[in-house]
């Protein structure tokens, strides 16, 4: 059985926002060697990103670490898709 990584997105994988306002996208620093550990992990692993941001707002932050050379091809689950009990 594969195993399941799930990446939040803020912290985990990187910083996308200055702090200014929430669930904006108007920063990127990526973690270093994310794109070689995801590369290296997606090979025999099934990956998902779990966020309490907007849908909108995840997808844009893959779009743009896409961009950057993570090939991301895992599940986005937002507040929209999950029910969090703990908000």
């Amino acid at each position: 059985m594969p195993k399941l990584y799930i990446f939040d997105l803020e912290g985990t994988m990187g910083i996308f926002s200055n702090g200014s306002q929430p669930h904006t996208h108007n920063t990127l620093l990526i973690r270093s060697s994310l794109v070689e550990a995801i590369d290296s992990i997606s090979q025999d692993s099934l990956m998902a990103i779990a966020t309490r941001a907007p849908k909108q707002y995840a997808e844009s932050i893959v779009q743009n670490l896409i961009e950057q050379g993570v090939q991301w091809n895992g599940p986005i689950l937002s507040k929209e898709d999950v029910q969090f009990e703990n908000e």
